[in-house]
């Protein structure tokens, strides 16, 4: 895949969860953009990118459970340089209690 048309992609991931924040699940997404993706592993993998890079809360949609989701989120954000997730920090230091934003 070229990297515009994985932009494409990551751009019309963003547009649909922007407009239907709760829909998800890989059943419910229009075909056009089943296609584009092809398999609804690379769909997850999407979703976790585009929560990740909002620093959105954890849900069981993810296919992750909380704490590698957790994980993820804090390993995101320092590699992009991003504020520490303090609207996150109650579930952070319950799942992953070595997580601080004085690291």
């Amino acid at each position: 895949m070229s990297s515009s048309s994985s932009s494409d992609t990551a751009a019309a991931v963003a547009e649909w969860l922007e407009r239907k924040p709760g829909a998800m699940q890989w059943e419910v997404l229009p075909a056009s953009l089943r296609t584009r993706l092809g398999s609804e592993s690379a769909w997850l993998r999407a979703v976790r990118g585009y929560c990740a890079a909002r620093q959105r809360a954890w849900c069981a949609a993810l296919g992750l459970d909380e704490k590698d989701y957790l994980i993820d989120l804090l390993r995101h954000s320092r590699e992009h340089l991003m504020l520490y997730p303090y609207h996150l920090a109650e579930r952070l230091t319950a799942c992953v209690p070595a997580s601080s934003p004085f690291e």
